[in-house]
């Protein structure tokens, strides 16, 4: 069964998306968290042993190794928080939240996992410097919103419609 898509909610939420300066921060934030969840997990690794294959391709040489064992953490980092909270903690700070693009609602569990795995595919930063709309974003049919520019908005559309009302009498 398909869903009837309602355009002017679509084209609400997209009003609502944050600056791309507040979405960068926020990113950020989320970027530093991924590299200190890692240092938890692999820190006291290395303190065992320093000589483990895995851990000297992380921090030493091979590339490919330690770009897969980033990609583990981010899906570690960004699965539960957005799905959980419809926010990671760079989007938590500067009050942001993902929901469906199309009704506003929580992006189910396979919509996060795809979101997330799109995401480690790296070449996203480049996408965003030049204004094309995030991959992650688009592909999953999600978008990011400006909880204080949500609050506003919801808040004027409100009294719109309370000022209709009232002119009906």
């Amino acid at each position: 069964m398909e869903q009837e898509i309602d355009y002017d909610k679509v084209d609400f939420l997209k009003s609502c998306a944050p600056s791309k300066t507040k979405r960068f921060l926020g990113n950020l934030i989320d970027g530093i968290a991924v590299t200190i969840i890692s240092g938890i997990f692999l820190g006291p690794l290395w303190l065992l042993d320093a000589e483990n294959p895995i851990l000297l391709y992380y921090f030493d040489s091979n590339w490919i190794v330690g770009q897969l064992m980033s990609s583990v953490f981010y899906l570690i980092y960004y699965i539960p928080f957005e799905y959980y909270k419809q926010s990671s903690l760079g989007k938590i700070i500067f009050k942001m939240k993902v929901v469906n693009e199309y009704d506003g609602d929580q992006p189910k569990l396979n919509t996060i996992i795809q979101r997330s795995l799109i995401r480690i595919l790296g070449i996203e930063a480049f996408i965003f410097l030049f204004g094309g709309s995030l991959w992650h974003d688009r592909w999953t049919d999600t978008v990011v919103i400006d909880l204080e520019k949500y609050g506003a908005a919801s808040e004027l559309e409100q009294l719109g419609q309370k000022e209709a009302e009232v002119s009906d009498f």
